[in-house]
C-alpha cells in the first residue's frame, strides 16, 4: 500500500482570509491553499496574510501561521468566541500546527 495523501496545507501554500463586521471584529476566517484561491473566494474576504504576503514563511514569528492569529486575535479580535473557535479550526488545516488543535482543546475545557 502507498503512503496515505496528508490532506493538510504546507504553511508556504496557506493563505489566510478573513472579513470584519462594523466594528472590525472578525465574523469569519478562511485558510486554503493558493491553488484553491480563486478570485471569487478572495473578492469575499476583507483581509489576506499567507503565500503572497512579504516575507511569508520566513523566519519571523508575525509571518507564520501562528504569528497571523495573535496578530488578527489583538488587532481585531473576534465577533464571538464560537468565531474563534471556528477560525482556530481553519488554523488547523495547516501542516504542523498543533498550537490550533491545543487552544481548541483548551477552550472546550479539555486541558483543564
Amino acid at each position: 500500500m502507498g503512503k496515505a495523501i496528508d490532506p493538510k496545507i504546507s504553511v508556504s501554500d496557506a493563505m489566510i482570509g478573513w472579513m470584519c463586521n462594523k466594528e472590525c471584529r472578525i465574523t469569519e476566517l478562511i485558510v486554503l491553499s493558493s491553488a484553491h484561491a480563486t478570485s471569487d473566494i478572495y473578492n469575499q474576504y476583507d483581509y489576506w496574510e499567507g503565500k503572497g504576503s512579504k516575507g511569508w514563511g520566513e523566519d519571523n514569528f508575525r509571518t507564520t501561521p501562528v504569528g497571523i492569529f495573535a496578530y488578527i486575535a489583538s488587532e481585531y479580535g473576534f465577533q464571538s468566541r464560537e468565531v474563534a473557535y471556528r477560525a482556530l479550526k481553519e488554523f488547523s488545516k495547516i501542516k504542523d500546527q498543533s498550537w490550533a488543535r491545543l487552544t481548541r482543546k483548551s477552550m472546550d475545557g479539555e486541558l483543564i
